[in-house]
């Protein structure tokens, strides 16, 4: 033990050797090279024709002089070079991409020269990365359970791409520099997909989402909305084109929450890009009710848009919604016209030639009925034209669709009518609105009534299969608990026959009720419903979250005994990615108010990673906790298996050194070096060195 800290302590003063010598060539260099200045730019000679005659100032900040930095910065400096350039040894290139160019988006006011370079480096590496490991044709995931589209939040418009994380890191700083790795990144993009199609040619052309919910619209559209949005800070009228260029290819998932977002920034261009939108959909005789049901939420200020294709697929997607949002009249009319348009196409279809088609049909009958109350508010002449294509779609539609299209639309029409656009209270705020449905312990799915509870009963009471009646207990003792009767729930519950799934079926009525428990401040009853749920990991999260919760309200001591009993929990629990999860969780929370603590947790956590030889921490799945409740009757109509997956940023392992390192850093580089997995290991040490630039004091 005296021998692997004598080791320890000779490495950090051979360290502390080099940072000074390094930091003399450095300050040698910088003498010898003046500061670069700020510049106006009129269009380049590739961007001519879009820049024509327009100035812009490249607001880039001064680098510092090297010279000038405290000591802590000089080393923090020499860190980040280090792992810049040791991220290039690293296999997968996609790890080293990302390593490197979170390296350079730390070092850009430091040292611009070596930053771009980084920069360049990363992106090149990504390339030949995707150029050498090119996706099999079809690969495309997509969130479903038992055949079916995952109801909740999907993973929609976000991107995985390595290059796509270097470009939004570069166009932060240098949007030029952003410019010309998206152009290169379209350009990879499309000989991906003619690639692709050359190894389909003969194939059935299948689209990766269902034509009734979003359409086959081209994946880099979402690719250009979310670089759009990334390098609006530094080229606004670049971001914009971009964006046009995105909805010219189509309607992506990710554009309601993007023009929400951009209208904070620009409401008259964000105005503009809505009316651009609009008019490529109804001008694209391939558009979708789905997409038109994408572009609903704008006009309206909305922050959800829920999705049916009439195959008994559900979606709802919440985010928020525009901040201080006035209605504009002429853009709600110029959308429902469209709107019209684009759904009036189904009327002309036969649902027998294909499920595609009935799909088709299906949405398009879900989106009439959505857009009755608004039609009736905004444009009334237009109600009796939606009365007859509502009536058409109907007949042409299956009883199950139709079924499955009036609960959803009911639950929808429950949660709020459209404003008026004369109303002066819609130009407020709407960041306080209530909660949206499908989202959170306030859950409310179509079908979560009391008659739909007494029918389930009704129908458990009398199944001759003790798994089928074992499935429908189970369907009403959740049904009850998203309707808020907890007890009642656990009560059915406990009518299961098979001791296992009752078990489960309870554990997670447990998890529900805590959750909502936590959010109405009833901790107590938090804290006793967490312990009564089966797995560790999501007992522990519940611990953490009621922590998060007690420390909102200036409650340190009851968020200390939480976490302490929480790593409790975990003492004797086998090493495994959960457990390293939910050590990192708690080691996060303590960091916030009590270093010493935090340090000790993360410790005994990074002894748990360093036995995990194929931890990945840039798969999102290893560090999302994921829960699942299935039936184990195979040949149940109603098995199904229900998952919810949840993002916990907490569980970055560099996110809670770098805050730890504030207040040690000596010791928070100490346990990022004893990371034996090296993308885990760079990451840690970037995320300690940045801290050295931080305002704050840092702690040696």
């Amino acid at each position: 033990m005296k021998r692997s800290i004598t080791v320890v302590v000779l490495c950090l003063c051979l360290t502390l050797s080099t940072v000074a010598a390094i930091a003399q060539d450095s300050a040698k260099t910088n003498k010898q090279t003046s500061a670069p200045q700020k510049k106006t730019v009129d269009g380049d000679s590739t961007d001519k024709g879009q820049n024509a005659g327009v100035k812009k100032e490249i607001k880039n900040e001064e680098p510092a002089d090297e010279a000038n930095l405290t000591q802590a910065q000089q080393r923090g400096l020499f860190l980040l070079k280090q792992a810049g350039d040791e991220a290039g040894t690293i296999s997968d290139g996609r790890n080293a991409a990302r390593l490197q160019s979170n390296a350079a988006d730390q070092l850009w006011n430091y040292d611009r020269d070596y930053a771009r370079k980084l920069f360049e480096t990363a992106f090149d590496t990504a390339v030949k990365y995707y150029r050498d490991n090119k996706p099999q044709p079809g690969s495309q995931q997509t969130q479903q359970i038992g055949g079916r589209l995952a109801q909740g939040m999907p993973r929609f418009g976000g991107s995985n791409d390595a290059r796509m994380d270097v470009i939004r890191l570069a166009a932060k700083h240098d949007s030029l520099l952003g410019r010309k790795f998206t152009e290169e990144y379209l350009d990879e993009k499309k000989r991906e997909r003619q690639d692709n199609a050359l190894q389909n040619s003969g194939a059935p052309n299948i689209p990766l989402n269902n034509p009734g919910m979003m359409g086959n619209v081209d994946p880099s559209a979402a690719d250009l909305l979310s670089t759009a949005s990334a390098i609006y800070q530094t080229d606004p009228k670049q971001a914009m084109e971009l964006a046009q260029r995105a909805f010219a290819l189509g309607v992506p998932s990710s554009a309601p929450g993007f023009l929400n977002q951009m209208y904070a920034k620009d409401p008259v261009a964000t105005d503009q890009l809505y009316q651009f939108a609009l008019t490529q959909l109804g001008n694209n005789p391939n558009a979708t009710p789905g997409q038109v049901l994408l572009l609903a939420s704008y006009p309206f200020g909305s922050g959800q848009v829920w999705l049916v294709d009439g195959n008994r697929n559900t979606m709802s997607m919440a985010f928020p919604p525009p901040k201080n949002f006035k209605m504009s009249p002429a853009l709600v009319n110029q959308f429902l016209g469209t709107a019209m348009r684009v759904i009036s196409r189904a009327g002309d279809m036969d649902p027998s030639q294909s499920s595609d088609v009935a799909s088709f049909v299906g949405s398009a009958l879900f989106a009439a009925k959505i857009l009755q109350p608004r039609v009736a508010a905004y444009q009334p002449a237009l109600q009796g034209d939606l009365a007859n294509l509502t009536a058409k779609l109907t007949q042409l539609s299956s009883v199950a669709s139709q079924e499955q299209i009036d609960k959803v639309a009911q639950n929808v029409a429950a949660t709020g009518n459209p404003k008026d656009p004369n109303d002066p209270s819609n130009s407020a705020s709407n960041a306080a609105s209530p909660g949206l449905p499908g989202f959170g312990p306030s859950l409310k799915l179509p079908g979560d009534t009391e008659d739909n509870v007494k029918k389930l009963l009704e129908q458990a009471e009398n199944a001759a299969d003790p798994g089928a009646k074992d499935d429908l207990y189970q369907q009403a003792a959740l049904t009850v608990q998203r309707i808020g009767d907890i007890d009642r729930a656990m009560n059915i519950a406990g009518k299961i026959s098979d001791a296992g799934y009752k078990a489960s079926v309870k554990s997670w009525l447990s998890y529900e009720a805590a959750t909502k428990a936590i959010t109405d401040k009833r901790f107590d009853d938090a804290r006793r419903l967490a312990n009564d749920v089966d797995q560790v990991d999501q007992r522990v999260h519940l611990f953490a979250d009621i922590a998060r919760a007690a420390l909102q309200d200036k409650d340190q001591v009851r968020a200390t005994e939480l976490l302490n009993e929480a790593t409790a929990k975990l003492a004797n629990v086998t090493d495994s990615q959960e457990k390293m999860r939910s050590m990192l969780e708690i080691s996060s929370i303590f960091s916030g108010f009590d270093s010493i603590r935090g340090f000790e947790v993360l410790e005994s956590a990074i002894q748990v990673v360093n036995k995990l030889p194929d931890y990945n921490p840039f798969d999102s799945n290893s560090n999302a906790m994921v829960r699942t409740l299935g039936s184990p009757n195979s040949n149940s109509r109603s098995n199904r298996t229900m998952t919810m997956t949840m993002g916990n940023g907490s569980s970055d392992i560099s996110n809670t050194l770098g805050t730890l390192a504030r207040s040690d850093f000596d010791r928070a580089l100490l346990l990022a070096q004893s990371i034996e997995n090296k993308p885990l290991r760079l990451s840690s040490q970037i995320a300690v060195a940045s801290a050295a630039f931080e305002k704050k004091k840092i702690a040696q």
